[in-house]
């Protein structure tokens, strides 16, 4: 049941991205984009019974495309250059993962935690520009602090949960399936605050009319 409250939510989101589409600045245009792809993926890897290979492509997808919309988002060339970096640097551990260690049919749980942590290391360079600003706008009105919210209610848990799940699943698979819970419970607050963002820029764009 869970599962399915949490593929809604990720549908609703993408939804509600994409009726905001066409006012929506770049970066939010690409985030709404993001979300329909992830909703599809989400959707056919629930029917098909081999859908790992699927979920070890779309990762170098997700956090590559994290990585450059956000890098739109920094005023200091030194940030653009490092999210540059973490683009790169993600592809190239995805695939050595898959040709030399776990391969493409084995999650790569050590590579999405790694990819966790730099998003993380992201959203919190972006939370000390925001807070530095000389001309801040109100934070609840900012559409990127709802969505970089969602994403450090979500991609830090995930950096332990994900580094340590070989070896939760063979101390405990009811353990497993319990933290897994809590992924879900997580994701659909994350896509649930997307969906806020969009919203919020919606919003802001009527009150500057």
């Amino acid at each position: 049941m869970l599962k399915q409250i949490y593929l809604i939510t990720i549908f609703l989101s993408a939804l509600i991205g994409l009726y905001h589409f066409k006012r929506s600045p770049f970066h939010l245009k690409g985030f709404a984009l993001l979300l329909v792809l992830t909703a599809i993926v989400e959707i056919v890897g629930h029917f098909l019974k081999n859908n790992l290979w699927m979920f070890n492509l779309f990762g170098v997808i997700e956090f590559s495309s994290i990585f450059l919309l956000y890098r739109r988002l920094f005023f200091s060339h030194k940030i653009k250059n490092l999210l540059l970096l973490f683009a790169g640097v993600t592809a190239l551990i995805y695939l050595s993962n898959w040709l030399f260690f776990q391969g493409l049919n084995t999650f790569n749980n050590y590579t999405f935690a790694f990819s966790c942590m730099l998003v993380t290391v992201t959203v919190l360079l972006f939370y000390h520009q925001l807070l530095n600003d000389n001309n801040p706008e109100p934070l609840l009105r900012v559409p990127m602090f709802w969505i970089s919210t969602g994403i450090l209610v979500f991609y830090p848990c995930n950096i332990f949960f994900m580094g340590l799940l070989n070896y939760i699943m063979h101390v405990s698979m009811d353990l497993a399936k319990q933290l897994y819970t809590i992924i879900h419970i997580l994701n659909i607050i994350m896509y649930s605050l997307y969906s806020i963002g969009f919203i919020c820029s919606a919003t802001s764009r009527k009150s500057l009319s």
